[in-house]
C-alpha cells in the first residue's frame, strides 16, 4: 500500500464508522449525545477538506477510547490527509478501533490484510476481523469472507472494493459505474464518494451530490446521510438546511446512527 496514493474511497468507511460500538453506547446519555454531535461536526470539517480541524476533534475523542474517532484518525494517516502518510500508524489506529467493537475498522482491516501487498498481507488475521464484522451484521464483510474462504465467487462489487483498496481507482470507478448502471444502489453510493474525492475521476462535487441524491431517493440510508451533509454545508449543491434535516430524518427512520446524532445539531 502506498501512502502517496489517495485511498479516498475510504471516506465511505469514515461515514460508516459512526455506527455505534458497544463501548460507544456506554456511559452518560448526555455525554454520549455531545460526543456524537462532535463526531458529526468533525465529519463535516473532513468533507470540506479541513483535515486539521477534523483531526483535532477526533484526537480529543479518541483519547477517551472511542472507536469511531480512532478509525477516522486511521483514515487520515493511511491517506496522508493533513498528516504525513504512515501505514503502520494507520493500522495501529484501525486495530485499536476494531478492538473496541468498531465493525467498520474490522472490515477495513479485513480488506487491507487480504490485499496483495506482501508488507501487510495476513489472510488468517483478515478472516478473523471479517468474521467479527460479519457477526455484527456487516454484509460486505460477510461477502468478502466467503470469497476468501472459497465458498462464494468474487463478484464485481468485491472486485471493485479490492481495486479501491489497491489504489486502482480508475478501475474501481469503471466497475462501480457498471454496477450502478445496472441498478446497484450500494455501488452508486461508492461511485459518489469517488467523484467527491476525485479518485479515479476528475473531482466533481455536483456529480457526487447528484449520485448521492439518486441513491438517497432510492432509500439508501448512507447516501441520505451523505447528501444531507452536502445540503447542510452547501458542498456540491445549494445550501438547504431544511432539506438536509428531511434527509437526515429519512436515514434516522432506518436506524442509521450517524443521522440520529446529526439531528441533534439542529436542536
Amino acid at each position: 500500500m502506498n501512502g502517496s496514493k489517495p485511498l479516498l474511497a475510504m471516506v465511505l468507511a469514515l461515514v460508516l464508522a459512526f455506527q455505534a460500538s458497544p463501548a460507544a453506547v456506554a456511559g452518560d446519555d448526555t455525554d454520549a449525545a455531545r460526543t456524537m454531535t462532535r463526531l458529526f461536526k468533525a465529519y463535516a470539517k473532513f468533507k470540506m477538506a479541513d483535515y486539521q480541524g477534523a483531526k483535532e476533534i477526533w484526537e480529543a475523542i479518541g483519547a477517551k477510547g472511542r472507536g469511531e474517532a480512532l478509525f477516522n484518525l486511521g483514515i487520515l494517516y493511511e491517506d496522508g490527509l493533513g498528516v504525513e502518510a504512515d501505514t503502520k500508524q494507520a493500522l495501529d489506529l484501525y486495530t485499536r478501533a476494531a478492538t473496541t467493537g468498531s465493525r467498520s475498522a474490522q472490515y477495513r482491516l479485513g480488506l487491507l490484510l487480504s490485499d496483495n501487498d506482501p508488507a501487510i498481507r495476513d489472510i488468517k488475521a483478515a478472516k478473523g476481523w471479517l468474521k467479527l464484522a460479519a457477526s455484527q451484521g456487516d454484509e460486505d464483510a460477510g461477502r468478502l469472507l466467503a470469497t476468501l474462504e472459497g465458498s462464494a465467487p468474487s463478484g464485481l462489487f468485491a472486485t471493485a472494493e479490492r481495486a479501491a483498496v489497491a489504489g486502482d481507482h480508475e478501475n474501481a470507478v469503471h466497475l462501480y459505474r457498471e454496477l450502478a448502471d445496472a441498478g446497484d444502489v450500494r455501488a452508486r453510493t461508492r461511485l459518489a464518494w469517488l467523484y467527491e474525492a476525485g479518485s479515479g475521476v476528475e473531482r466533481d462535487l455536483s456529480k457526487a451530490a447528484a449520485l448521492f441524491r439518486q441513491s438517497a431517493d432510492n432509500g439508501d440510508a448512507e447516501a441520505q446521510y451523505a447528501y444531507a451533509v452536502m445540503l447542510r454545508t452547501g458542498t456540491g449543491t445549494e445550501k438547504d438546511v431544511e432539506n438536509a434535516a428531511a434527509y437526515l430524518h429519512m436515514a434516522s427512520d432506518q436506524g442509521y446512527a450517524p443521522a440520529e446524532a446529526a439531528l441533534q445539531t439542529f436542536k
